[in-house]
């Protein structure tokens, strides 16, 4: 993955987090075409919740499982596009 990747993904957990603990609750209007499209994207964003909420005791919505999953999601369809301009 390119590092901004993992830039990305950090911010958006850390905002997410900060969301949950201020009680504000955010729907992702994509969720269930993630969950329908990307289904080892989604497992790897339920996974990712699950670690959050083991240790940080943040407990964070599906729809956060399925904004985890299209990080990966666009991180993969970024790398396809590096490797056509590569050529």
């Amino acid at each position: 993955f390119d590092p901004s990747f993992f830039i990305a993904l950090a911010d958006h957990l850390h905002y997410a987090i900060e969301r949950n603990r201020e009680g504000v609750s955010l729907q992702n209007p994509l969720a269930w075409e993630v969950r329908k499209f990307y289904p080892r994207e989604y497992e790897i964003g339920k996974q990712a919740l699950r670690l959050i909420a083991k240790d940080l005791e943040v407990q964070l919505s599906d729809d956060e499982a399925a904004s985890v999953a299209l990080h990966f999601v666009n991180a993969q369809k970024d790398a396809v596009s590096m490797k056509k301009t590569d050529r």
